[in-house]
């Protein structure tokens, strides 16, 4: 087999498992949520590809060209893969959450009623002694 042949078998190969694996990374990216669970096939398959272009030695037959492309779009696969993974991994910003209006109100006390408690102590119940008064 001649190393053109080689190459367009394995560029055919190649393509059609990129385009699965780009499938598979787009149907998840538009979903509405994502699971840790659910990228694992996904790593493996862009793992396989890798080992494959590895394996199969295509660096001995294919041009230098090809191999720049092909090594771009296993990057390009690996960034979607990783753009999930932080969409799994993100956490919503924390945030206090207000308090219903309604049950604020009710278990407030009134302002009233704290001033005439107040109001109603004695000058002599006070805690703080009194300075003596100096005879001059």
């Amino acid at each position: 087999m001649n190393n053109s042949t080689k190459s367009a078998e394995f560029l055919a190969k190649f393509h059609a498992e990129r385009d699965a694996i780009q499938a598979l990374i787009d149907k998840l990216q538009n979903a509405s949520s994502v699971s840790a669970l659910q990228l694992q096939p996904i790593s493996a398959k862009i793992t396989a590809l890798g080992t494959s272009f590895t394996m199969e030695r295509a660096t001995e037959f294919l041009p230098a060209y090809d191999q720049k492309l092909c090594n771009q779009q296993m990057d390009a696969l690996e960034s979607g893969l990783e753009a999930l993974r932080a969409r799994v991994n993100s956490r919503g910003k924390f945030s206090f959450k207000k308090k219903a209006s309604s049950a604020a109100s009710t278990a407030a006390p009134t302002p009233t009623a704290s001033v005439s408690a107040s109001a109603s102590v004695s000058p002599s119940a006070s805690t703080t002694p009194a300075p003596p008064e100096s005879e001059d």
